[in-house]
C-alpha cells in the first residue's frame, strides 16, 4: 500500500490512568493536519477519571473500555478496531506534532508497498522540552535490518509514535506480544523494521513526536525481575533477526552493545545476569566502543565481559558510599 491522500491512518491511542495527560494526547491527534484520520482510545480499565475525559470527546473519536491487561492488549485491541490503511501509535502521555502524518504520508508518496517512516523525538518533562534525541548520521533511508543495527550500534531505539507503519506490514508481521512486560516496542518495532522493504527519515523539521520522560511507576523505568527478562526476550528476538540476515561485524557490534544498555538496566538480578553472561560467551564479541559517553565502562566490556564489568561497577560505587 502507497501513501495517499485517501489513505485513512488509524491513531491508536492505549490508556491506563492518564487522566494528567490523556487530553493533550488526543488533541495532538486531533490537531493533525492530515485530514483523514481515525482516532482511537483504548482505556485499559483505568482506575482514575480517564474515561471519563475520553468520553467528552464524543464522537470525534472511537473508544473502547474493559478490564486492565496491559498496554499491548489495548494497541492489539485497536487494531482490531482500526479501519486505516496506516497506523499511528500514540502513548497516552505523549505527543505528536500537528503535520507529523501528513509530511511522513508525502514522503512515504513514491515508496513501494512495505516501507515505514520514522521521525526524530524530542524528550520532555513539566518543565517543557529537555532534549533533541536524533542524529545525523540516522539520517537517511535503508533497508529495515540496517536500521536496526544502526540504532543498536548507538544504543537508541525509537519510541512508538516515531513510526508510522503500513497496516499491511502489521499483519504481516503480527501484533503486540502481550505476554512481554518491558521492551514490547523494541521487539515490536524490531519485527516490524525487520520486515519492511525500507526505513525512510523524514528531515523536515515539522516532522516530530515528544516523548514525556518516565516517572516512578512506568514500565519504561520498571526493574521488577519480570520486566528485566522480558527486556532480555525482547533483546534476544531482534538480535536472532539481525544475525539471520548479517553476520558481518558491525552487525554484531550492534547486538552486544544494546545488550550491554539493558544490562546497567537489570544488573540487580543476579540469574539474568548470568543468562545475559551466556548470550555474550556465545556471541563471542569482545567491542571496544570509543563513541560512548562513557569510554572506561566501555574499554571494561571489551576486556572484562559485561558481567565482571557489573560486578566491577558495583563494588566501585559500595567503596564511593553509592546504591550500587
Amino acid at each position: 500500500m502507497t501513501a495517499g491522500s485517501d489513505n485513512i491512518v488509524s491513531i491508536i491511542i492505549p490508556c491506563y490512568n492518564a487522566e494528567q495527560y490523556i487530553a493533550e494526547a488526543i488533541e495532538s491527534a486531533l490537531s493533525q493536519t492530515y485530514p483523514n484520520c481515525e482516532i482511537i482510545v483504548i482505556d485499559d480499565g483505568s482506575t482514575d477519571g480517564s474515561l471519563a475525559i475520553v468520553q467528552k470527546y464524543g464522537d470525534r473519536i472511537r473508544w473502547k473500555t474493559g478490564p486492565n491487561r496491559g498496554g499491548c492488549a489495548a494497541r492489539n485491541l485497536g487494531l482490531e478496531m482500526a479501519r486505516g490503511e496506516w497506523i499511528q501509535f500514540l502513548d497516552a502521555d505523549d505527543k505528536i506534532a500537528p503535520r507529523k502524518i501528513e509530511l511522513q504520508l508525502a514522503a512515504l508518496k513514491q515508496e513501494s508497498a512495505g516501507t515505514v517512516a520514522v521521525c526524530p523525538v524530542w524528550s520532555f518533562d513539566h518543565t517543557g522540552l529537555l532534549e533533541f534525541r536524533w542524529e545525523n548520521h540516522w539520517c537517511r533511508e535503508m533497508a529495515g535490518i540496517d536500521f536496526i543495527v544502526e540504532m543498536w550500534l548507538h544504543g537508541h531505539w525509537l519510541n512508538p509514535h516515531a513510526w508510522l507503519t503500513p497496516m499491511a506490514l502489521i499483519r504481516e508481521r503480527g501484533g503486540w506480544l502481550e505476554c512481554l512486560a518491558a521492551g514490547q516496542d523494541i521487539e515490536f518495532f524490531g519485527r516490524i523494521a525487520a520486515g519492511a522493504r525500507k526505513v525512510v527519515f523524514t528531515p523536515d523539521d515539522d516532522v516530530v513526536v515528544y516523548y514525556r520522560r518516565p516517572r516512578s511507576g512506568n514500565v519504561s523505568i520498571d526493574r521488577s525481575y519480570r520486566a528485566s527478562k522480558s527486556q532480555i526476550e525482547a533483546w534476544n528476538a531482534i538480535q536472532k533477526l539481525i544475525l539471520a540476515e548479517r553476520t558481518d561485524q558491525e552487525a554484531q557490534r550492534a547486538v552486544i552493545r544494546y545488550l550491554r544498555m539493558i544490562a546497567v538496566g537489570v544488573s540487580i538480578h543476579s540469574e539474568i545476569i548470568d543468562e545475559i553472561d551466556q548470550h555474550e560467551k556465545r556471541l563471542k564479541v569482545r567491542d571496544f566502543n570509543f563513541t560512548s559517553c562513557s569510554i572506561k565502562r566501555e574499554v571494561l566490556y571489551g576486556i572484562l565481559g559485561i558481567k565482571k564489568t557489573l560486578k566491577f561497577r558495583r563494588l566501585v560505587r559500595r567503596l564511593r558510599g553509592l546504591n550500587p
